[in-house]
């Protein structure tokens, strides 16, 4: 069972945390070539703007009554 768990945030790591921040390194300078450890600081750094600007829209959403 923890094998599965292991590998399941194996994933997650790689492919969404640091394939955004891969994403977003090579947008912004094309020519460089980022290190795993910068690219898994980018990606969180997108997924927290993400998790942030959803929070913001809901509250949002919550004070003018729609939700």
């Amino acid at each position: 069972m923890s094998l599965i768990v292991q590998f399941v945030a194996e994933m997650f790591s790689e492919t969404l945390v640091k394939g955004a921040g891969l994403v977003i390194i090579t947008r912004i300078s094309p020519k460089s070539e980022p290190g795993e450890i910068a690219c898994t600081i980018a990606g969180l750094a997108f997924w927290a703007g993400v998790a942030a600007l959803c929070w913001f829209v809901y509250r949002y959403a919550v004070g003018l009554g729609l939700s």
